[in-house]
Order: C-alpha cells, then sequence, then structure tokens
C-alpha cells in the first residue's frame, strides 16, 4: 500500500462519486470526489465542486482546506505540482474510467508518485 492516507482526492466528471468518470483534466474538473479510507477501504465521501478555471493554485487551497492527503490525476503542469507539494500533498499519477477503479489502484500500491518530469506543458486543461 502506499504511505497511511486518510483523504484522497479524484478529479471527477458529472456528480461525482466511486462510479463517476475520472476527468483527466483535473484544473478544469466539474468536482473532485474525496475519499477516506480504512485499510484500504472506501469510507466516507465527500464532494467537491471546482470552482471555475481562474488561478490554476485554485484547487491547490480548496483540497488543502478539506483535509485532503493525496491527490491522483493524469496529468497536472508544473506549478500546481509545486502547490501541492508545499501544501503537503502528495500527488500520484493514474489513469482509469471511473473513480472506484482509480482508488483500487491506489490501494493497491500501484501507482506512482508524479515527479517534474511527467508535467504538462499547459494548454490541454491540465492545469
Amino acid at each position: 500500500m502506499q504511505e497511511n492516507v486518510n483523504r484522497i482526492a479524484i478529479p471527477s466528471a458529472g456528480g461525482g462519486g466511486l462510479a463517476a468518470r475520472v476527468d483527466p483534466h483535473f484544473g478544469r474538473c466539474q468536482c473532485f470526489t474525496i475519499v477516506e479510507l480504512t485499510d484500504g477501504q472506501p469510507g466516507k465521501i465527500l464532494l467537491l465542486d471546482n470552482p471555475p478555471h481562474q488561478d490554476c493554485l485554485q484547487p491547490v487551497q480548496l483540497l488543502a482546506d478539506h483535509g485532503v492527503s493525496a491527490l491522483v490525476v493524469a496529468g497536472i503542469g508544473m506549478r500546481p505540482l509545486a502547490g501541492f507539494v508545499q501544501a503537503g500533498i502528495t500527488v500520484y499519477a493514474g489513469r482509469a474510467e471511473t473513480v472506484g477503479e482509480l482508488l483500487q489502484q491506489y490501494a493497491n500500491g500501484q501507482l506512482q508518485q508524479f515527479d517534474t518530469s511527467q508535467v504538462c506543458g499547459g494548454g490541454h486543461g491540465h492545469g
């Protein structure tokens, strides 16, 4: 398993939740599904609307304010990645169709921590 993390955020489309489609464009996603994991099992689920994209650091503050300690994304830009690192939120790279599938990959320790060699160049809505 990854590190001992209580709240994991995943950019989501539609209404969010475990069955929601994962949104690959974290900075412009409709919402974030935040899941509390206990012994690798999903518990409480919180849905947070993502405010309109004005500043790529908005999601950093939003997720930090809600006690998120890990974020799983398909792509992210350098500036928000640095913001999450500074806020103490670990960012993991992952791809799946649904939030539940991606959460299971996380719980099984199948995801790698995002590093600067993987950042997006911008212009694709990743932040």
